[in-house]
């Protein structure tokens, strides 16, 4: 999955209290299970939703390009250097 696909998050209704919750297209696409975070009430992530959220991801690739991080250097420190 994409940094895009992580980082973007698309609200979900829940089946039992009607809130919308953010849920990010990742967990959308993989997970099987959501929860509500407004009543805590778990319920499955259906083959419609997931298809919105490839769909979603699939329409702002072309618009939105997240930069991929700098690298990090390594400090390598000598034992001498550790007291």
């Amino acid at each position: 999955m994409t940094r895009l696909a992580r980082s973007v998050q698309y609200p979900v209704p829940c089946h039992e209290c009607g809130a919308n919750t953010a849920h990010t297209l990742h967990s959308l696409i993989n997970s099987q299970q959501l929860t509500c975070r407004h009543c805590g009430h778990q319920f499955t992530s259906d083959e419609l939703l997931k298809r919105r959220a490839k769909q979603t991801l699939s329409d702002l690739k072309g618009y939105i390009s997240l930069p991929e991080p700098e690298p990090v250097e390594e400090i390598i420190l000598e034992d001498n250097q550790l007291s």
